[in-house]
């Protein structure tokens, strides 16, 4: 089954031809007209300015119809906020990834982004009100079936959540000790930095929380720096793990996440001690 909204009134037309193949026996089409728009993407929606409008706690239908095909849906904040979605694919494969789905702001940075061939979550903290975008297109593969596409809004302090460009010592988010905090590489690229301060000699530790389960593919790179980029400790792990560093001086010491050998979108969580 396949279905598509239209906002004007009108003849519109349903075109059948061949795939990659072709056969000749007979089809048969059933068509029925629902009255309403609300809960359908609007094609075109590919760039920011023609984004579908999608509120808090509300979901959309949508498709890619060609490897092309990008879908923008818009979501507007009051107040810094973290943005969560979830995505229902028409696909269930832990191995091949078909869509491509990013948090990206009007500048085009992107926020969040997963790659995946199932369902995911995620979610994405902004430091400012304002309309921010979730983007659709193709990963690798591609798959033309429908998807689902639900958001919520959560007004709330972002200390708990990176806030992306976050990817310098200078815009680095800062950590509060004993709270756990989230984040994510969104691309191969991505790194994210965190500042701890310690006010006198003490051990920095951390803990590290994978989205991934692996003894044997390494991931992430987890590194505790100092201000000069110079490595104090540092990881490689596709699991859990913990990691600790002795500094003898008062001042801003940086967590650096980022890609090890190999790349995964998850989500992580990281938490961090200072002992005196």
């Amino acid at each position: 089954s396949l279905s598509a909204a239209v906002y004007l009134a009108g003849d519109y037309y349903l075109v059948v031809e061949d795939a990659f193949y072709h056969d000749s026996g007979q089809y048969k089409i059933t068509a029925s007209l629902v009255s309403g728009i609300s809960n359908y993407e609007l094609e075109s929606n590919d760039s920011y300015v023609l984004a579908d409008y999608i509120a808090s706690g509300g979901s959309l239908t949508g498709q890619l119809s060609s490897r092309s095909d990008k879908d923008y849906y818009r979501v507007t904040t009051t107040e810094p906020s973290v943005i969560s979605f979830d995505f229902d694919a028409p696909t269930n494969s832990s191995y091949t990834d078909y869509f491509t789905v990013s948090m990206q702001d009007g500048s085009g940075n992107v926020l969040a982004s997963q790659e995946s061939g199932k369902d995911f979550s995620l979610s994405a903290a902004v430091d400012q009100a304002g309309d921010y975008y979730l983007v659709v297109e193709d990963a690798y593969y591609h798959d033309s079936g429908q998807y689902s596409l639900s958001v919520n809004t959560t007004i709330s302090s972002t200390s708990n959540a990176e806030t992306e460009s976050n990817n310098t010592i200078q815009t680095a988010d800062s950590v509060v000790t004993g709270t756990a905090l989230t984040g994510q590489l969104s691309s191969r690229s991505d790194k994210d930095f965190f500042k701890v301060t310690a006010t006198e000699p003490s051990v920095i530790s951390f803990d590290f929380d994978a989205p991934t389960n692996s003894s044997y593919t390494d991931y992430f790179t987890v590194s505790i720096q100092d201000g000069s980029g110079n490595v104090l400790a540092s990881q490689e792990s596709g699991k859990d793990f913990s990691l600790s560093a002795a500094v003898d001086q008062a001042g801003d010491y940086y967590l650096v996440v980022e890609d090890a050998y190999y790349h995964d979108s998850g989500q992580y969580s990281l938490s961090v001690n200072i002992e005196i």
